[in-house]
């Protein structure tokens, strides 16, 4: 199951915004550097709700 069906969409549009925004101004890159040059990485699938 999709992580975006249990949140809703409303939530899933203002991460889509967010992120956006953030590799439009490269905030992204410079925040995440280290995972730009890796090979492969494992994430996984986590979901955090503050």
């Amino acid at each position: 199951m999709s992580v975006w069906a249990r949140v809703g969409p409303d939530a899933e549009r203002r991460a889509v915004h967010s992120l956006r925004q953030d590799l439009a101004s490269g905030h992204w890159a410079e925040r995440n550097r280290d995972l730009l040059d890796l090979d492969a990485a494992d994430l996984g699938l986590r979901l955090l709700i503050a």
